[in-house]
């Protein structure tokens, strides 16, 4: 699990405020509530990553920037919990696709004695 601390919030926030090319300026930030707010804000980020074929850590980043500072601090522990859950979810899926896709050439048949 990624450790994230008040600092690295705050940094990332600080340099989400100066850059002036903000990603996802286009999407709408709708009010809820939730039972489980964690698993709403992962799903929710899991269909951003499907939407922009996000895939390299910088565009990561600002979707977590993004979700930050559109919403309260009470609800940053959840972002970044849910933030958390879909980097291992990601590279459970990355790991998952390569070991497939190369286990999958590794098969050798041989004819009975």
């Amino acid at each position: 699990m990624i450790k994230y601390t008040s600092y690295t919030i705050a940094s990332i926030l600080k340099e989400a405020k100066t850059d002036d090319s903000f990603s996802y300026k286009e999407n709408t930030a709708m009010a809820m509530e939730s039972r489980d707010p964690c698993v709403d804000f992962r799903l929710s980020m899991e269909e951003m990553v499907e939407a922009y074929g996000l895939k390299n850590w910088e565009c990561l980043e600002k979707l977590l920037t993004c979700y930050l500072r559109v919403n309260s601090k009470k609800n940053h522990g959840y972002i970044v919990g849910a933030f958390d859950d879909l980097l291992v979810h990601l590279e459970f899926v990355a790991s998952n696709s390569s070991f497939s896709s190369s286990a999958a050439t590794q098969y050798f048949f041989t004819s009975p004695p």
